[in-house]
């Protein structure tokens, strides 16, 4: 009896520990197929390199490396770095800190969606393309100031930022995109450059 009940002890244990989407053994650090190193310590993300990050998907399959690791809240990527990849950082929603370089010419679509406690993060003046979706549902994202060398806003780049109340739109914008800003409920401020030629679809919808 009492080797039944062990049996059965061990076998909840196996089972509770490998529940699916949830690494066994994840490692904390490694290169990339892009030639980045990336490393967690503590809470801390640090991706280091020259060049573009590889893209990723939102999937579990495809997904990035540290997204086995959901209790990040600091992000550092190194100067040098160009490219984040598409949803590098997607539902990583502990994140509260973002450093990036002033290398960075492009962020990718979904690249930092559902951060829900990202309140805050400086885009450098160097970039010029940020892709859609890629700041949404950043539930608490307050202020964004969009760079002057990015003339587009794409689709949905910053939709269901619940708590954005600021967003500075450089002149040379030229389109606004479907749903760019679609439910940004609490959006008091935002000025439409003379350059704008097009808005889409919904772009301000349930602001």
């Amino acid at each position: 009896m009492k080797r039944t009940i062990s049996a059965l002890l061990v076998l909840l244990l196996i089972m509770s520990v490998m529940q699916p989407g949830i690494p066994v053994h994840a490692s904390t650090s490694g290169v990339g197929e892009d030639g980045l190193r990336w490393s967690v310590d503590g809470n801390t993300l640090t991706i280091t390199g020259t060049g573009k990050m590889k893209n990723y998907s939102a999937d579990w399959v495809g997904h990035s490396p540290w997204r086995s690791f959901p209790g990040i809240t600091r992000v550092y990527i190194s100067e040098g770095i160009t490219h984040i990849g598409a949803a590098a950082f997607y539902d990583l929603n502990n994140i509260v800190e973002v450093s990036l370089p002033s290398t960075l010419t492009s962020i990718g679509g979904l690249a930092f969606a559902r951060c829900t406690d990202l309140k805050q993060i400086e885009i450098p003046s160097s970039v010029t393309r940020i892709g859609n979706n890629a700041f949404e549902d950043c539930l608490f994202l307050e202020n964004i100031l969009i760079p002057s060398g990015v003339t587009v806003v794409e689709f949905s780049t910053f939709s269901a930022c619940g708590a954005l109340r600021e967003v500075i739109l450089p002149e040379g914008i030229t389109s606004i995109g479907n749903f760019a800003f679609y439910k940004c409920g609490a959006l008091e401020n935002i000025e439409i450059p003379k350059t704008v030629e097009t808005i889409g679809h919904r772009a301000f919808a349930m602001c």
